[in-house]
């Protein structure tokens, strides 16, 4: 194999790799929407999404 093809090779599984991890990613996210009851994963959510605006607003004002 050249060094061509390697990388031509080597890509193509980063790509793979990135593809499997999105989708395991996907199904873990799947999963503990369905394994948690509604209120403490929209709670969960909502701590997240007050903090990302909270950053956001700070980052804005700077």
């Amino acid at each position: 194999m050249s060094k061509q093809e390697f990388r031509i090779y080597f890509k193509n599984r980063q790509r793979y790799a990135l593809l499997i991890l999105g989708a395991i990613l996907f199904m873990i996210g799947l999963g503990a929407n369905l394994y948690f009851e509604e209120g403490e994963l929209s709670f969960i959510l909502g701590i997240l999404n007050q903090k990302l605006i909270a950053s956001q607003v700070e980052n804005h004002c700077h």
